[in-house]
């Protein structure tokens, strides 16, 4: 019989599956629920932090401006990037919650699917690699 630690893996690659399918259907409700509108980048909030090698890496994340009604909202995206997505003043595709306009994405692929993206991935190599190695253990064992 394998022991049982074989099985962490694929259950983990599972979960991280799982966690990624339900961001998806978050972000497809939020899509469906969400007004459009345009916003302007007015600049970045640039993060310095500990890179490969004892390097320091920069990101840099967008400030967008957009108006709803008479409220103009002007904060992060939420999303850093290095090299910058968007120049300054560039024009970008906001969504955004009708009730909580200050709960907004920006309408790229980046912003919207980064996140369930890396998960999937992951999860796939764990779920494959832990699988394989399972089974292996499992054959060899019994």
């Amino acid at each position: 019989m394998a022991p049982r630690w074989v099985w962490l893996f694929p259950l983990l690659g599972a979960a991280l599956l799982v966690a990624a399918a339900c961001l998806v259907v978050a972000t497809i409700s939020f899509k469906a629920h969400a007004q459009t509108t345009t916003g302007t980048v007015v600049g970045y909030y640039r993060r310095i932090s500990a890179g490969h090698h004892g390097g320091l890496r920069h990101t840099a994340e967008p400030i967008i401006r957009f108006s709803v009604g008479d409220k103009v909202i002007e904060q992060r995206s939420g999303v850093a990037s290095s090299p910058p997505q968007f120049s300054v003043g560039a024009q970008v595709k906001v969504l955004y919650n009708p009730a909580r306009p200050e709960d907004f994405k920006l309408d790229s692929p980046l912003d919207l699917y980064l996140l369930p993206g890396i998960l999937g991935f992951i999860g796939v190599i764990f779920l494959g690699v832990g699988l394989t190695v399972g089974l292996g253990v499992a054959r060899r064992a019994g």
